[in-house]
């Protein structure tokens, strides 16, 4: 008899198939269990080492012995006659079933949360591999999350004040350096989620949350907030305001208060204050900041008409100004206007922000961005950057905008670390798992660079640059057809452009990549010339890519001197041309080492 037919009537195949299912079955719901309980890494790791152990060990054991009515016996002691085989197998057979009935409804339910690989589920994604280890904070007793609260108001679309009203005090408690406050992109990943508050805190991070209700009647409004401490799930403090919009300012200020002594935080200085307003205009304001969250250009257009709204009733609302600067930056950054047309709007709108408050961080650090990107003015740029610092240290806008400059400077490991800490202390937001994957790109990380966009698009499907950074990453790894397919996914043409323009020249397919960069020069070649050097170095044409850096240098976009570091370029650091041009463009490294820069991370 040859030793297949043996392995079948023996079982063997069954009870390897057995097993295997079995154990699918097995680390699957093992896995979702300690995902539940965070339990550390290396505890799958050992029960997959002994899965693996246990499937040799039933091998032997289904060749060697028989289950018999009797019991297990050695097979070499059970006449042929008198075997059970068969039988045994048609009960493998149902356990076989069995198992894969279960594994059909663990999948499901796998299924339900959208996951991209082994990545973190959309409901709570946490930061990507060793980084995650690497910049975890540990929970501190003076920690928080503020929760958007809830719109209880009978026209639904009063959801914009009741967001705006949360986002105002998110930023007020921020504005305490005694307290850790989890920024807004993570804490309203819960919006409209059925979660209970020791859960949100748990994935946060943090030990308090605060939670509730905004009623908007009229001229009047109801408010309802309560602050709770994670690991008891006890109440600490409640209160409910019923007043007019003209007190909506001092009602803000009146739950830090409480939210400070329920803490027992000890201030080093004074409370910060709500800016106060005219109440009208302090509407419309919250609606501008809400019709700019969603993220499309019709809806950033309205956003900048009702900023100047506001600004018509309200002319000294700093933060109207500023906020009216940032929208002309992004309708530049999208190219709804020009460089040169945004250049007097975004000064004119920022400039009059610092004006009224000089001290007003946010306009500091919105200056520096455009100086940076926009200006190629990097000096200047570290200047307002280092104001927005001193001035308010832990803000994650400014902290990203700094990061940003590192980057810019060549100072990749603080730039890294300043990344590093954003996704621990706003895990939930997409942007900044964007610019770490992009810092690990940089850093020649491919694994870490698909890790971080890949859980970036978990969060935001449909965020530009995304599909290029993995695609960008897979063809560090030489997996080519991957890289196509998710180029191929990227929602901004002129990035889903760039992006084909590489990986058909790494298949060596250079018809099509000619094509697609023929395509990209006649559509944005005015406009992003930098990617076009980066295209041209990648392909090995030394020449054109000089040729298209001198035309990026002559626009003055500052684009044109961040994305020098760029790997893409590494074909033309050899080159006599390549030091010449960075000293002319003032991006030497003696030039930038010039550039004073300190970023202190808060505790």
């Amino acid at each position: 008899m040859s030793i297949l037919s043996e392995l079948k009537r023996r079982n063997v195949f069954r009870v390897a198939i057995a097993y295997v299912v079995a154990s699918w079955v097995l680390l699957q719901v093992a896995d979702l269990f300690m995902g539940y309980v965070e339990a550390p890494h290396w505890v799958m790791h050992v029960l997959m080492f002994f899965t693996a152990l246990g499937f040799v060990v039933a091998m032997i054991v289904a060749w060697v012995y028989e289950l018999t009515p009797e019991g297990i016996k050695r097979e070499k002691d059970i006449r042929r006659g008198e075997s059970v085989t068969v039988q045994t197998g048609r009960k493998l057979d149902r356990v076989i079933i069995a198992f894969l009935a279960v594994a059909v409804v663990v999948l499901l339910y796998r299924q339900s949360a959208p996951e991209l690989g082994n990545e973190p589920e959309l409901a709570a994604p946490t930061p990507p591999h060793e980084s995650q280890q690497a910049t975890k904070l540990e929970p501190v007793e003076k920690s928080i999350a503020v929760l958007p609260f809830v719109n209880m108001s009978d026209d639904p679309g009063n959801e914009y004040f009741s967001d705006g009203i949360s986002e105002e005090l998110l930023s007020l408690l921020a504005k305490i350096p005694e307290l850790r406050v989890i920024s807004r992109s993570s804490a309203f990943a819960f919006k409209g989620e059925k979660i209970k508050a020791p859960e949100v805190a748990q994935k946060l991070n943090v030990d308090h949350v605060l939670e509730g209700s905004v009623r908007k009647a009229g001229s009047r409004v109801r408010i309802t907030a309560q602050l709770i401490e994670a690991h008891t799930d006890t109440h600490l403090w409640s209160e409910t305001y019923d007043r007019t919009l003209d007190d909506i300012f001092a009602i803000q200020d009146e739950i830090a208060v409480a939210v400070v002594d329920a803490l027992k935080v000890t201030l080093l200085g004074e409370a910060p204050k709500t800016r106060e307003v005219d109440p009208e205009a302090y509407t419309l304001y919250l609606q501008a900041k809400h019709l700019y969250s969603q993220g499309t250009d019709d809806n950033l257009m309205q956003s900048t008409a009702m900023l100047q709204k506001v600004l018509a009733l309200a002319p000294d609302y700093a933060p109207a100004w500023c906020a009216l600067g940032r929208n002309h930056m992004e309708r530049v950054r999208t190219l709804l206007i020009s460089r040169d047309e945004g250049l007097a709007l975004v000064r004119e709108a920022l400039n009059q922000a610092l004006r009224i408050d000089p001290n007003y961080a946010e306009a500091h650090a919105n200056l520096g961005n455009w100086a940076m990107h926009h200006e190629r003015d990097l000096e200047t740029a570290a200047h307002h950057l280092q104001n927005a610092l001193s001035l308010e240290p832990a803000n994650d806008e400014v902290l990203r905008r700094a990061a940003t400059l590192a980057w810019a400077l060549g100072r990749f490991d603080q730039g890294h670390v300043i990344d590093k800490y954003l996704v621990a202390n706003d895990p939930l937001n997409s942007m900044h798992l964007n610019n770490l994957a992009f810092g690990h790109l940089y850093l020649g990380q491919p694994e870490e660079t698909i890790a971080a966009a890949k859980t970036a698009l978990i969060l935001s499907p449909e965020r530009e640059f995304g599909h290029l950074l993995l695609t960008r990453a897979l063809l560090l790894q030489g997996n080519y057809q991957a890289a196509l397919e998710a180029i191929q996914k990227e929602p901004k043409e002129y990035y889903r452009l760039f992006g084909l323009v590489l990986v058909y020249h790494a298949q060596g397919l250079k018809a099509e990549s000619d094509s697609a960069l023929a395509e990209y020069i006649e559509k944005y070649g005015q406009v992003r010339p930098i990617h076009l050097a980066g295209s041209m170095a990648y392909r090995g044409e030394a020449d054109r890519a000089f040729e298209w850096l001198e035309r990026a240098a002559a626009m003055d976009i500052g684009e044109a001197t961040y994305n020098l570091h760029d790997p893409m370029f590494a074909n033309l650091h050899d080159d006599p041309r390549w030091l010449p041009f960075l000293e002319d463009v003032g991006m030497a490294p003696s030039q930038l080492a010039a550039i004073e820069f300190n970023v202190t991370l808060p505790e």
